[in-house]
């Protein structure tokens, strides 16, 4: 398998999502060169969230509430 070469450049990105029982998903990362040509740094990140199907009326909490997190950090060199 032959990967694409980093880049020089830095780029990034965000998204934010909304959906039904309040569900929310947030997500956003950035790749830049810390060293030009050499080494290569990058990072994302995502949180997702939704309230509950229904109310437990006995102590007013949502059911089924899960929540998602994660972080993405890889680091390149690049061997010439």
């Amino acid at each position: 398998m032959i990967t694409k070469r980093p880049e020089n450049n830095t780029t990034g990105f965000a998204d934010i999502s909304y959906g039904n029982y309040g569900q929310k998903q947030y997500t956003a990362g950035i790749r830049t060169a810390l060293i030009k040509d050499k080494l290569f740094f990058g990072a994302a990140g995502m949180y997702e969230g939704r309230n509950g199907f229904y109310t437990n009326e006995f102590n007013i909490s949502n059911h089924y509430c899960p929540t998602k997190n994660s972080i993405k950090i890889p680091v390149n060199h690049c061997f010439q």
